[in-house]
């Protein structure tokens, strides 16, 4: 935990909104904890999750609850729930975007396991959002979502970028050359939770959730969008655990930001975001330099840089 994290502003927590004239097929709720019940409920009602999955992500986001009251008091994020629960408007769905930065913020903060619990929360979130939006029969803004992330692409329009996949929370982000990149391993533990059911637990089903994405992958790769299929992120190698094989050497000292290689094994992965904190810590960069610089590399066929940065800055000025 750094001191950075105790700056974090919510702003005031939202009012209580009247209930709408419109009635809805909700309870009035007097607590969180009752929504994260029902939420809990409609993950296994609707198939989504397993009984004993479904008490995990209510966990994660009692997690975030905790959390944020632990550092905040006010109970801003019940407060601010419950008025959308009454309301369902725009004007109440704040909270979920502040919630969403709040749980980037922390992920970025943090190392190990407790980077992991940050991911899991993100997950257990995302899961909650979708409950919300199914229930009230609304449409949440989510410029987290693959498809938000996906525009920050700095390369030319996202249409580009062909993204066949709904991985939600394992998109890493988007080559300079402008194909998404999706963690592996978190892919294949989504793909085994909600399509592979049937296969018991361990190792069985995460062996039929490879086979299911390498069948996604090669149809997609003889199709118009070959030169667009996203790539896969070993991150299991980490650039602590084993230096890659074709680091980006010169004039920088590049690497120790590698996420990963690819799926086979034969292409190192870069992060842009750790890239550019070792040129703007040379002093010789600002942040937008460093971007600017970064997607200047002549990259060989063994090296992808990826924009894990989701930031709006214009590399052709």
């Amino acid at each position: 935990m750094t001191d950075d994290q105790q700056f974090f502003d919510f702003g005031e927590p939202l009012s209580n909104s009247p209930a709408p004239s419109n009635s809805l097929k909700n309870k009035n709720y007097n607590s969180f904890e009752e929504i994260n019940e029902d939420f809990g409920q409609w993950l296994v009602d609707e198939n989504i999750v397993s009984k004993s999955s479904a008490g995990a992500y209510k966990g994660y986001m009692r997690a975030i609850v905790d959390d944020i009251e632990y550092k905040y008091r006010g109970h801003w994020f019940e407060k601010s729930i419950l008025a959308f629960t009454k309301a369902p408007e725009q004007k109440n769905a704040d909270v979920f975007l502040k919630t969403a930065d709040y749980i980037d913020f922390n992920k970025k903060f943090s190392e190990g396991q407790e980077q992991k619990n940050w991911s899991n929360r993100h997950s257990g979130f995302n899961r909650f959002v979708d409950f919300l939006e199914k229930k009230y029969s609304t449409k949440i803004e989510r410029y987290w979502s693959n498809a938000a992330k996906i525009s920050f692409w700095k390369g030319g329009s996202s249409s580009d970028i062909f993204d066949p996949f709904e991985l939600k929370d394992c998109l890493i982000g988007v080559t300079t050359k402008g194909r998404a990149v999706y963690d592996f391993m978190k892919s294949v533990e989504l793909i085994a939770e909600e399509q592979c059911k049937e296969y018991g637990d361990g190792d069985e089903k995460l062996e039929v959730a490879r086979e299911m994405l390498n069948a996604d992958l090669f149809s997609h790769i003889h199709s118009k969008n070959g030169d667009k299929v996203p790539l896969f992120c070993q991150t299991e190698y980490k650039r602590d655990d084993l230096f890659v094989d074709y680091p980006i050497e010169e004039p920088y000292n590049f690497p120790h930001c590698s996420l990963g290689t690819d799926f086979m094994g034969e292409v190192s992965i870069f992060s842009l975001s750790y890239m550019v904190d070792v040129l703007v810590g040379t002093g010789e960069f600002t942040k937008e330099a460093a971007v600017k610089y970064i997607y200047s590399l002549e990259l060989n066929d063994n090296q992808i840089i990826v924009d894990d940065l989701f930031e709006r800055i214009d590399i052709n000025n």
